[in-house]
């Protein structure tokens, strides 16, 4: 039941993934303004953790003893292409006061599945349908056992315009508004974000161009790291199944990072890159193709996402990044803090804290219904909860 009496104790998390250790792209693209082959070798991503200035170097040539390569840009035309044939995760931009999209679902397995393939097969990511479904085995889940594929969720407290990335959750979410500016909807992806020393930044930036068929220029540290394993990296590799970047790409304007592609589709919601965003081939392809240059990009870190369904307050925890090799774990307070915020405006609301400190603790992803605003209470204004709950 309802009460305000209990606050959280300490929460533990579920352990977070350490599967397959396919490569990030570590290239420096020049900013231009169409489909672009323009690229340089970097030494690394840990240099660039905050937004740089686009590059003034004419994009035919190259810094000294770097590769220079043949450079064709142009235009793309979105008007001209069709429509790319992928499961979307595409939703109405719900009303003021409304936090929540999408609907969860259920999949029965087959007796040769894993929960990877069902990730994949679903475009999920793996961190996502892993925490959702904690008591089904990841690698035999036996034949006609439900899996639960978890596509509801609370929308970040980010603004909602271009291109919202939550580290944590390791989903993409891409803002666009309709013709008459009064509604407009959100694409939901699930992505692969950086392991280790080569975390993803949070930080905020733009797009400034996009790629097709890159090559990749493995930098020095990455062919190293491979050599140490016995995987001799050539310098080039070529657009193809053995590039990781897949056929598409999204240029950032910060150094060195990128919205990408993959040949590995079974490495999509992982901590496995060397600090880019990598997407499923499908989805990085239709990305690329919609968004415009100069879209925003907010790169954020949110485990606890708190979100009012009219007068209902929902909470959804994830599991935290690991970082260099430790997990860390929930903050109690931090959930406490960000439940408060959300009810800000209204300090009447009915919170289950024993309800709360549960989902803390066992950080399944998967928004749930903690608080209540009283039936006495009329909301006159649902601008108010909505402001709670950015």
């Amino acid at each position: 039941m309802f009460s305000s009496v209990k606050r959280p104790g300490r929460s533990r998390i579920l352990s977070t993934l350490s599967l397959l250790l396919p490569l990030c792209l570590v290239l420096g693209l020049n900013s231009s303004p169409g489909w672009s082959e323009a690229h340089r070798e970097e030494s690394g991503l840990a240099e660039a953790a905050t937004p740089a200035a686009p590059a003034q170097v004419d994009p035919v040539e190259a810094e000294p003893g770097l590769a220079n390569p043949e450079v064709r840009v142009t235009e793309p035309k979105p008007d001209s292409e069709p429509a790319v044939a992928v499961i979307e995760r595409r939703y109405s931009l719900p009303s003021t006061g409304y936090d929540l999209v999408g609907e969860d679902s259920t999949v029965a397995t087959r007796a040769e599945d894993t929960l990877i393939d069902l990730a994949a097969r679903h475009l999920i990511g793996y961190n996502l349908i892993r925490s959702a479904n904690p008591d089904v085995d990841a690698w035999m889940p036996g034949d006609g056992t439900q899996v639960l594929l978890p596509l509801r969720t609370i929308l970040p407290n980010a603004p909602r315009r271009g291109i919202v990335i939550n580290v944590p959750e390791m989903r993409l979410y891409y803002y666009t508004a309709d013709k008459s500016g009064q509604g407009g909807a959100v694409s939901i992806n699930s992505i692969s974000v950086g392991r280790g020393e080569w975390n993803t930044p949070v930080t905020k930036t733009r797009v400034v161009g996009r790629a097709k068929d890159p090559t990749w220029y493995p930098p020095a540290t990455i062919r190293a790291e491979h050599a140490a394993r016995g995987d001799v990296l050539p310098r080039q590799v070529p657009a193809g199944p053995d590039n990781p970047l897949g056929q598409y790409l999204l240029i950032l304007d910060i150094p060195s990072y990128f919205i990408h592609g993959t040949n590995k589709k079974f490495g999509i919601g992982m901590q496995v890159t060397h600090g880019c965003i990598r997407m499923y081939s499908q989805d990085i392809e239709q990305l690329a193709k919609q968004v415009p240059n100069n879209t925003p990009v907010t790169i954020i870190n949110q485990t606890i996402k708190t979100g009012w369904q009219g007068d209902e307050l929902y909470l959804e925890v994830h599991p935290p990044l690991e970082q260099n090799g430790k997990i860390a774990q929930i903050n109690p307070n931090d959930v406490v803090k960000a439940l408060v915020a959300a009810t800000h405006e209204h300090p009447e609301t009915r919170i289950d804290w024993d309800l709360a400190e549960a989902i803390a603790a066992e950080a399944t992803g998967i928004p749930q219904k903690v608080g209540q605003l009283p039936d006495d209470v009329v909301v006159t204004d649902m601008q108010d909860l909505a402001q709670d709950s950015r």
